[in-house]
């Protein structure tokens, strides 16, 4: 069984509050990712992380298999990660 499958499992038992907890998470990480970007003025920023995000929380309230949910998830996660680290070491040097 694959890293994905276990994690598949384990969000289809406790599905609801696997669901608000990467709400949460991915919320206050985009919240911060969004604030510097605008501080910024850079909106390409803005932009690709509200697309990111949106489409995550979409498939959340969609209820959308376990597997694109962890995905979105994942994906939204691994953007603003990014994007909180190029606007370090764009803005910030």
């Amino acid at each position: 069984m694959n890293w994905i499958a276990k994690q598949e499992g384990e969000f289809e038992r406790n599905r609801f509050g696997w669901m608000s907890f990467m709400i949460i998470a991915q919320a206050c990480l985009a919240g911060v990712v969004a604030y510097l970007s605008i501080l910024e003025n850079n909106w390409f920023f803005v932009t690709l992380l509200a697309i990111t995000n949106m489409g995550a929380l979409s498939m959340f309230l969609a209820q959308a298999s376990a597997k694109i949910c962890l995905i979105g998830f994942y994906i939204s996660v691994v953007t603003s990660t990014v994007l909180v680290s190029l606007i370090g070491l764009l803005y910030h040097l």
